[in-house]
């Protein structure tokens, strides 16, 4: 059981990190801009509302049961989807600098992927604020982030950038008892710090 659920947040990591390299060759392209974005975010939410609704639509309803955990299949299925663009949206939005958008989408790219499995495989210690989360996967998060933003910063503002992101997704925050999800709030909290050494 443990063995196949290891399995599950591989697949789903490695699509977390392909999905996330899309996202990040269409702005570096310029072929992504927030209102395309925002459209296909209102596609993407009518087709899982479907899906959550009962309806099996085609393609998008086997790839989800492939890749989604299945207690958000019945309850929210797309999730990590839905605030994935959700975040990428609300960093071209607020932050107009193109280096801050792919900064802070690389840090979610890789230090989010990376930390989910690290905290699974090697992580021992716990975190305070959520016993979900571990101090080991959150510690190889920040490594990981801090590497990739040294491609668009200097050492220190991506050390720190990256340092805050990992960390934002530690808590769990609730608005109108909807979990704030860490593909929202790392990169916009890690781009929030970008912008003081712009």
């Amino acid at each position: 059981m443990k063995t196949s659920k290891n399995i599950l947040e591989f697949r789903r990591q490695l699509a977390h990190i392909f999905f996330g390299v899309i996202i990040l060759w269409g702005i570096h392209f310029d072929l992504l801009y927030p209102f395309s974005l925002f459209v296909f975010l209102c596609i993407i939410s009518v087709i899982l509302f479907a899906i959550k609704k009962g309806i099996h639509v085609p393609v998008f309803f086997p790839v989800l049961r492939y890749f989604e955990r299945k207690d958000h299949l019945h309850r929210f299925p797309g999730r990590g989807l839905f605030f994935y663009l959700l975040g990428a949206l609300m960093c071209m939005l607020l932050y107009k600098q193109k280096v801050i958008v792919m900064a802070s989408l690389s840090i979610l790219l890789l230090g989010d992927a990376v930390s989910n499995l690290a905290g699974r495989h090697l992580g021992k210690i716990p975190h305070f604020l959520n016993k979900d989360k571990t101090v080991e996967g959150t510690l190889a998060g920040i490594i990981v982030s801090t590497a990739v933003c040294s491609l668009f910063f200097p050492f220190y503002p991506s050390l720190l950038a990256s340092t805050v992101g990992m960390i934002a997704e530690i808590p769990r925050i609730q608005f109108w008892n909807i979990p704030l999800d860490d593909n929202v709030s790392i990169p916009v909290s890690a781009g929030a710090v970008l912008m003081f050494f712009i």
